[in-house]
């Protein structure tokens, strides 16, 4: 941006002193104002009290303002526009972090479940004793399968899904820093990483892909079910299954954090919404269980006295194949939608269908409709798309 020399310019901008430009030095920080824009690149600007002249392609309207450098000075002074320091969102800082780290649960679970079972680990193990001995303690820590079938069981599986690990950390009293810590799923990984960066024997070299099985998108598409994969831990040098083990655990741990920040409250959705991978341990594997936990944000379906809930979950089980269901509850009313891929599996649910039904009833509530078809749930528009604040990229796409 070029400055008009005083004497050049018109009565109606001259500065009121001669020598009002003299004074700036060079690196000088100004603050100025848009007052008019002509033809030509030509504006006029207002910067400490004066009015002066200026030539600049730089595209502005009247009123702007404008943080200006002064480059030069002399016959002509010459201003750079520094560019507004823009603010950075945590929150989509925090994605952009962690988006590309995130890798699928399956495989990390299957080495898990490899290194916990005693029969293996009597075995030549690749990975020093202390590594497995932590991943052994991660894979016992989880919750069964059987203790999730309950309602206290599944409380506490949740409760240590990893997502609440911070929380619990903010309302820990003095001398209880441990409580509540060993069976949660995220300390435990950050557990298991130490662990394995203490040994020292990570590779500098990618270790590639650990698994061809994806990790599900947050956003979009539903729950998407996952099949369990063998371990790939077995097939591995020392040096090569510490550094696929670490490359899965930082997997895991982003891919959890994207979990939490997905589920943080926003101003366009600021009901209670949920997102969660759920490891349960069965038959000395680990079944992943997605879920989402979602408060109604309709007025017309729900209330601040009665909210409308609703669950979906995504799961893939031995003999029934990728299965998806969604549960509504409304007060003490409830309804439940169930896909699964297979139309065997349908036929299947199709005959104990009258088991749920009973056994809704005995839990107090009532039953408004139970339908289950084949195929997969239609996409989910709450929670679909990243929210204006979270501009981030399409992750759907």
């Amino acid at each position: 941006m070029r400055i008009n020399a005083p004497e050049q310019a018109s009565p109606a901008i001259t500065p009121s002193s001669p020598k009002a430009l003299d004074a700036w030095r060079v690196g000088q920080i100004l603050n100025a104002t848009v007052i008019e824009t002509a033809a030509q690149g030509a504006i006029t600007l207002r910067i400490n009290n004066i009015l002066v002249q200026a030539q600049s392609q730089l595209p502005v309207s009247p009123g702007q303002q404008l943080s200006l450098q002064v480059a030069n000075t002399g016959k002509q002074t010459v201003l750079k526009v520094i560019e507004p320091a823009v603010p950075v969102d945590p929150l989509s800082q925090a994605l952009r972090v962690a988006l590309p780290r995130q890798t699928a649960l399956p495989p990390l679970l299957a080495n898990l479940a490899w290194l916990a079972t005693p029969s293996e680990k009597a075995q030549a193990s690749p990975l020093p004793p202390a590594v497995t001995q932590l991943a052994s303690q991660l894979f016992n820590n989880l919750a069964s399968a059987a203790s999730a079938a309950t309602a206290q069981g599944l409380k506490d599986a949740l409760y240590n899904s990893g997502l609440f690990l911070e929380n619990k950390l903010a309302h820990q009293l003095p001398g209880q820093e441990q409580q509540g810590l060993p069976n949660d799923l995220k300390a435990g990984l950050l557990r298991l990483l130490e662990g394995l960066h203490a040994e020292g024997a990570r590779s500098q070299n990618s270790p590639g892909q650990p698994s061809a099985t994806q990790p599900p998108p947050l956003w979009g598409s539903p729950l998407q079910a996952q099949p369990a994969v063998p371990a790939s831990l077995p097939a591995q040098s020392p040096a090569g299954a510490i550094a696929e083990l670490t490359h899965q655990t930082e997997g895991a741990l982003a891919r959890l954090q994207l979990n939490q920040l997905t589920s943080l409250p926003t101003a366009e959705h600021p009901a209670p919404f949920w997102t969660l991978e759920l490891p349960l341990r069965h038959n000395s594997r680990a079944d992943l269980l997605h879920m989402r936990i979602e408060q109604d944000r309709t007025a017309k379906q729900s209330s601040a006295q009665n909210p409308s809930w609703t669950v979906s979950l995504g799961f893939d089980l031995d003999g029934l194949g990728p299965m998806h269901a969604r549960i509504t509850l409304a007060g003490q009313r409830v309804s439940t939608t169930l896909w699964a891929a297979h139309s065997e599996t349908v036929a299947l649910l199709d005959k104990h269908i009258d088991e749920l039904y009973h056994g809704l009833a005995r839990a107090g509530l009532k039953t408004d409709t139970i339908h289950c078809q084949q195929g997969e749930p239609p996409r989910a528009a709450a929670g679909a798309a990243i929210t204006n604040e979270m501009a981030l990229v399409d992750l759907t796409a």
